[in-house]
């Protein structure tokens, strides 16, 4: 089976190399240059849409700065807005009674995330928050119906957003059940690193800090786990962890390590 990382680079190969998505990873934007931003995403997730539809979407996004840790919104919320990253993250979980928290997924600059508590009305069902000081467009939830009620062929890219995605999950959840633990952290690493990552002359800096906490917290796992296999990888000199950074030696070697 093909790792699910492959589909990951696949869906984000676009936003990766975008000069939106250049410009913020890594470093925080200048409110100058929010309208562009703001712009070049709506390009980038709609580009069959015609320019009037996205125009309308950035003249009404508000644009909101939240420190780390701040929740943006929390499970049984009322999801109004469509949220759109313009810099630093914003991290997907769950949560139970007992305190614990799983992460699902970090929602790196130019994605959009929120579509379906926006478009039927219904609560949200995980936690955002910030992870890192995050610059947020927030597109509110008339606008956009506004503009799928007036031209409903709009609808069109959304859904085939929404069913790439629906299918990323059902891949990942077929891999996650055939999967090694070693494979399933080479996997998360690599799309961490499809996502975050910088090339410099020591190899890929994953440019989103990354605690050991927050590594078992996207592997539903202890941490005392995650040490032991990030121990593994930095004596196979294949990564390397410094202070929350991961930078990545062999690409190649994560690739092996995650197919199974």
């Amino acid at each position: 089976m093909a790792p699910i990382v492959a589909l990951s680079e696949q869906q984000n190969s676009k936003a990766l190399h975008s000069d939106a998505a250049e410009t913020v990873r890594g470093a925080q934007v200048h409110q100058r240059a929010w309208p562009l931003l703001i712009a070049q995403a709506l390009q980038l997730n709609f580009p069959e849409w015609p320019d009037a539809a996205r125009d309308a979407l950035r003249q009404a996004a508000l644009v909101k700065t939240c420190f780390d840790g701040a929740t943006i919104y929390a499970e049984g919320d009322r999801g109004d807005h469509l949220l759109l990253v313009l810099s630093g993250s914003l991290e997907l979980s769950i949560g139970n009674t007992e305190g614990k928290r799983v992460i699902m997924n970090y929602i790196s600059p130019t994605e959009i995330s929120n579509f379906i508590p926006v478009l039927d009305g219904g609560l949200i069902t995980h936690h955002y928050r910030a992870h890192g000081k995050t610059v947020l467009a927030c597109i509110p939830r008339p606008v956009l119906l506004q503009q799928l009620q007036t031209q409903p062929q709009l609808m069109s890219a959304i859904i085939a957003m929404l069913c790439q995605r629906n299918r990323q999950l059902q891949d990942y959840a077929s891999y996650l059940a055939l999967a090694t633990f070693r494979s399933k952290l080479a996997a998360r690493l690599l799309y961490l690193a499809a996502k975050y990552g910088r090339n410099t002359a020591a190899g890929i800096d994953i440019n989103i800090k990354l605690s050991q906490e927050n590594l078992a917290s996207l592997l539903a796992t202890s941490r005392q786990s995650i040490n032991r296999e990030l121990r593994w990888l930095v004596e196979k000199n294949i990564v390397a962890i410094e202070y929350s950074k991961v930078t990545v030696f062999d690409l190649q070697a994560l690739k092996r390590l995650s197919e199974v």
